[in-house]
């Protein structure tokens, strides 16, 4: 089933003082030169869908200089029932209502699924671990509580343990407490990396073929690093005896930790590679080949969570356009049939193939006011 976008207000978020727009099309295509406010529409739209920021975590950023508070109010229609969505950002704060009942944050997890497509997300295979980790997680968070509960809850004993051996450097050691925070680490890193693997060979299979069929041929291999070399698989390892790899591990590194006061056994460490012919595509692959894989990695996350969601999720594409060369450009404009709902953003319309330009709704925006 597709999901469509009806509206989207905005009231002092960003340089948006007061934006309505009423979408009368599947594909609502945002044209405008660079600072007017199209990266803007695409973060508030993400804010209500995938409940987070690819810009920042500091909330009270995205609210107009000198405002109060920012407002999003998104109106959706997803299998024939009506879905009203409020963000309001107040005093690094944010509080969501559905159908407008306030409503926490969890509740509304995987409600409206999307997929998010910046720039930044081509360097993917040459940026830091981080990114690579964080695009398997962002998968599972959107679409499941449990993984989004395991996520935080990880974060926070890892936040938690770091301090810890920051003061222990400062003040001297406190076993009892140590030992206390090295089992919850154990036991939160364990189980986190259960669900991460078991949605690493589901998305890896997708890249595989997606990377396959853009690339003409070429063979991708996509491998998880776990931190110990034990750890790679699920049909390797189960839960419990990742907990014992990793209380070993916390054995055997202890002095470094104390010396550097940060954690270094857990799942945050872990790594994935892309291999192509055997050789690390981050190192030996040319840009075009680094720049297929990314756009495999998008497109492989679009068909998993179809398939997770049952729901063609929403697609978000904030000037990629401009960044792919015509051969990788159709290939992500093939996946725009007319049920498919995208927003779509560029700062020229001929980086839009014209079937797409007939039926979509094009909005050019002058600084905050579309026309």
């Amino acid at each position: 089933m597709a999901v469509t976008l009806n509206t989207l207000q905005l009231k002092d978020f960003r340089n948006h003082r007061s934006l309505e727009l009423v979408v009368d099309s599947q594909q609502l295509i945002l044209i405008g030169c660079n600072a007017m406010g199209k990266t803007n529409i695409i973060e508030a739209l993400q804010l209500t869908t995938m409940l987070r920021s690819f810009r920042t975590s500091h909330w009270q950023e995205v609210v107009f200089f000198g405002g109060e508070q920012a407002v999003i109010q998104t109106d959706f229609n997803q299998n024939e029932r009506r879905v009203e969505l409020e963000l309001v950002i107040r005093e690094g704060r944010r509080v969501y209502s559905l159908n407008d009942k306030q409503r926490p944050r969890d509740e509304l997890l995987g409600l409206i699924p999307a997929v998010l497509f910046v720039p930044d997300d081509l360097d993917i295979v040459k940026g830091p671990a981080e990114r690579r980790r964080s695009m398997i997680d962002g998968i599972g968070q959107q679409l499941s509580r449990t993984y989004d509960h395991m996520v935080s809850e990880y974060q926070r004993i890892l936040r938690q343990r770091n301090r810890l051996l920051r003061e222990q450097q400062v003040g001297g050691r406190a076993p009892a407490l140590q030992e206390s925070w090295d089992e919850s680490l154990i036991k939160s890193g364990a189980q986190l990396l259960v669900h991460r693997l078991r949605l690493f060979e589901r998305l890896a299979i997708k890249i595989k073929a997606r990377y396959h069929e853009l690339s003409q041929g070429e063979e991708l291999e996509c491998v998880y690093e776990g931190v110990s070399s034990e750890i790679n698989n699920l049909q390797n390892n189960t839960r419990e005896e990742i907990e014992d790899i990793y209380r070993a591990q916390l054995v055997q590194v202890c002095a470094d930790e104390q010396i550097r006061c940060r954690t270094l056994v857990g799942p945050h460490r872990d790594e994935i590679s892309f291999t192509l012919d055997k050789r690390n595509a981050r190192t030996f692959g040319s840009q075009g080949q680094q720049r297929t894989i990314a756009l495999a990695c998008k497109l492989a996350e679009l068909d998993l969570v179809r398939e997770i969601s049952g729901n063609d999720p929403l697609l978000l594409l904030d000037d990629v356009m401009s960044e792919l060369d015509t051969h990788r450009r159709a290939a992500l404009l093939a996946q725009l049939n007319e049920n498919v709902c995208a927003v779509i953003t560029a700062t020229d319309m001929d980086y839009l193939e014209p079937k797409l330009l007939t039926r979509a709704q094009v909005v050019m925006l002058d600084g905050t006011t579309p026309r």
